[in-house]
């Protein structure tokens, strides 16, 4: 399920969470499908990340995945304010092009969807744990992909519209991995939010 709700994202960062701790920020509507019927998984039964994670990469490699990992988090902090003001300030836009891969295409949903629209994410998503997966790296490390595992809460998801709450579509198991991609396209950018995966699982064991 590419860029589902999140990053926190954000984003992250969220946003889609769009965007979504963040969390990952929805192109579209997150509020058209109907609440898909949920089972909590409780926090404390949400394992962690491999102890060793570090040890299969280069110094290079962990250099740039907790670099990555960095920006991810700050994303996600980011882009839960930009999607709970859900106004395209000045600010929010030079967030945007900093952050996010596809911030022209996210410009037009928070302008149109969020600001025009009057959706806001009230409340997003929690992060329980994170570590890096992957890391490719080109060009002598001037560009490159690294992909995050994130155990993520999605209970605390709130949207509303012009104040009133919405139903949206949760995924089945609450507590759940998600996968967030973070690209490098050249040496004049730093790590921005590519796109998440969420792996929908009934908990958070490493992968």
């Amino acid at each position: 399920m590419k860029r589902t709700l999140i990053a926190a994202t954000t984003l992250a960062l969220a946003g889609t969470l769009t965007s979504c701790g963040g969390d990952d920020e929805p192109t579209g509507d997150p509020t058209q499908s109907p609440t898909t019927s949920a089972t909590a998984t409780p926090t404390g039964d949400a394992g962690g990340p491999p102890a060793d994670w570090e040890s299969n990469f280069t110094e290079a490699e962990l250099a740039a995945g907790k670099e990555a990992l960095a920006r991810w988090t700050k994303w996600r902090q980011l882009s839960a304010e930009i999607y709970r003001n859900g106004v395209l300030t000045p600010g929010a836009t030079a967030t945007l092009k900093e952050y996010d891969f596809w911030w022209q295409r996210d410009m037009v949903t928070l302008g149109e969807t969020y600001e025009k629209g009057g959706l806001r994410r009230e409340s997003d998503v929690e992060a329980l744990w994170s570590y890096v997966k992957s890391v490719r790296l080109n060009d002598g490390g001037k560009s490159g992909q690294v992909v995050i595992v994130e155990c993520t809460n999605y209970e605390p998801l709130r949207y509303t519209r012009n104040g009133k709450p919405q139903k949206i579509n949760k995924p089945k198991h609450l507590v759940t991995p998600l996968l967030i991609t973070m690209t490098k396209p050249d040496g004049q950018h730093g790590w921005m939010y590519y796109e998440t995966d969420l792996k929908d699982k009934t908990s958070c064991a490493a992968e």
